[in-house]
């Protein structure tokens, strides 16, 4: 997925691109573009729905496929909102934990998209937290969800995960493990398999301390995170 929904609001900018992947290189050897500026408008029109004003600014940085509900036959893509509000400005925008979807196919090598957007889970779970990432593991069968915090120059996050049911009902996400990220600014979050997760930050210019080292610009730090069986 590629797109621009930060300070730039030119719908052209607006875009869902697929990548095809060599299973033995696991390089990329082709891509197509799912969906194009004609998105801009879907979503502002369905995150305006959400706030009493409406929004002239918003910012989707995470997206995840799931199974359907009652048709695990079927997929939906998950697009997380991290922010909305009236500007990219901090006193005109909030961070959000809202989710978009939408469903979504493969036909003759090419991904599709339904017609039926719509607002699916709109719950805040902590002040000026904002979803960075999205990530279904189909192994224990629940979302979970990479918050982050950029606020006057302090940086934090945390795991938190939802099983399908709740999510589609609303329900509050739950932590993982307390697992948090502070003087961080988590940004992308993987599952690796057997319960372990790989999370990596973006903590933009900010000084980021580290035991025994000093991080450049150019570096980012990561995790690899066991969660504990329940």
């Amino acid at each position: 997925m590629f797109g621009s929904y930060d300070r730039n609001v030119d719908p052209l900018f607006t875009k869902i691109i697929a990548l095809k992947f060599n299973e033995q290189t696991k390089k990329a050897t082709d891509f197509h573009v799912v969906a194009g500026p004609e998105l801009y408008d879907v979503f502002k029109k369905l995150i305006s729905t959400t706030t009493p004003n409406g929004v002239d600014y918003f910012k989707i940085e995470a997206s995840a496929i799931v199974p359907k509900p009652g048709d695990e036959t079927q997929s939906m893509l998950l697009l997380g909102v991290r922010e909305d509000g009236k500007s990219y400005k901090d006193d005109e925008k909030q961070a959000t934990t809202k989710i978009i979807g939408v469903s979504i196919t493969e036909k003759d090598g090419k991904v599709i998209l339904g017609s039926d957007w719509k607002i699916i889970y709109n719950r805040e779970h902590t002040k000026d937290f904002g979803i960075s990432s999205l990530e279904y593991n189909p192994e224990d069968k629940f979302l979970y969800v990479l918050l982050a915090l950029e606020k006057n120059q302090a940086l934090s996050g945390k795991i938190l995960r939802i099983g399908l049911p709740d999510l589609f009902n609303n329900k509050p996400l739950e932590s993982v493990d307390e697992v948090s990220f502070k003087n961080h600014k988590p940004e992308g979050l993987s599952y690796l398999g057997r319960n372990k997760f790989f999370v990596i930050a973006d903590d933009d210019r900010e000084e980021t301390p580290l035991p025994d080292a000093k991080r450049d610009m150019n570096e980012a730090v990561y995790w690899i995170i066991s969660q504990r069986s329940k």
